[in-house]
């Protein structure tokens, strides 16, 4: 049964691959990427991972849940993660149906508060069913890279990886230079100050080591206030066959460090092509202009676009 609902849905979950948009990365590695994340649903781990089944009109549909324990924790309710649906067929009231049941089910046997997934724009009729099924809107996501092989640019501003004392600095930079499109922001079902809060500790823990690279100014003695973090993600670059970093939070305080996001950006982009890296990402919402503006000065190209939505 799951190599059925796997087939019919293999030229969709291929778009879920973050990476899907890389050319040097064949499409296999991201197939297979992709059901490797899928086993870890089916292997039932309920701690963690694990799925909820619903049959209706005589067809299955798999609901892959991740339980997200941090997230339950700091937020003060339970949090879940749908990563997709498997199904196999395009009936469409079929499909909300079981999305409805899936709902009542997660909320009577699961205690969830509440539940999010961003997925492929490419997978447009499970993204249709959800929204008819009451799942909201709450972020439009682009993803764009650098080819780092094109990319030239001089080391000309004095910067320093950040340490535990800049933390107060990067978290009032993180939380006054708020996007207000972002999932958590954006989100009416998440409190203000909690989602302040959050990328307040989200960098704390990145400048403790959760974060490969947090760089930040480093120019005089007074506070960084910004910064730019990225992962190298080199556990990944034996499967991809491609040495591919992320771009994972960024954010600089205007009054005081104006134009240093241009200029930590072309030390982090210069600082990866040296180390060897071929390709860059990130991800950011697609109402962010100030971002997109800097990032084509420096080569930027369209990658893949997805939605985040929540109920």
């Amino acid at each position: 049964m799951i190599q059925k609902l796997l087939d019919f849905r293999a030229d969709k979950l291929s778009y879920y691959s973050e990476a899907n948009f890389i050319k040097k990365i064949r499409q296999e590695v991201h197939r297979q990427l992709i059901n490797e994340k899928i086993q870890q649903y089916l292997q039932q781990t309920p701690e963690k991972y694990f799925f909820v089944e619903i049959d209706l009109a005589n067809k299955t549909h798999y609901f892959l849940i991740e339980f997200l324990a941090w997230d339950t924790n700091f937020f003060s309710k339970k949090v879940y993660k749908l990563f997709t649906v498997l199904y196999d067929h395009q009936d469409f009231s079929v499909l909300t149906a079981a999305i409805q049941k899936f709902k009542t089910i997660l909320i009577q046997d699961y205690q969830s508060e509440y539940c999010f997934i961003e997925l492929p724009s490419e997978d447009i009729f499970l993204l249709q069913a959800l929204t008819t099924s009451g799942f909201k809107l709450v972020e439009t996501r682009l993803t764009c890279y650098f080819d780092l092989a094109k990319f030239n640019r001089e080391r000309s501003y004095k910067v320093r990886q950040a340490t535990v004392d800049d933390i107060p600095s990067l978290a009032k930079a993180a939380t006054t230079m708020r996007n207000l499109y972002d999932r958590f922001h954006a989100d009416i079902a998440i409190n203000q100050e909690k989602a302040d809060a959050f990328l307040a500790k989200y960098i704390e823990e990145g400048v403790k080591g959760y974060i490969d690279m947090v760089l930040v100014p480093g120019i005089d003695n007074k506070p960084p206030d910004g910064f730019v973090s990225y992962n190298y993600q080199q556990e990944k670059w034996e499967q991809l066959g491609c040495k591919v970093a992320k771009l994972i939070l960024t954010a600089v305080l205007f009054e005081t460090r104006r134009g240093w996001f241009y200029r930590l950006s072309v030390e982090m982009l210069q600082d990866l092509k040296e180390r060897g890296l071929e390709f860059a990402y990130f991800q950011t919402q697609s109402a962010n202009r100030v971002m997109y503006k800097t990032m084509e000065k420096l080569g930027a190209k369209y990658g893949s676009s997805s939605h985040i939505l929540s109920i």
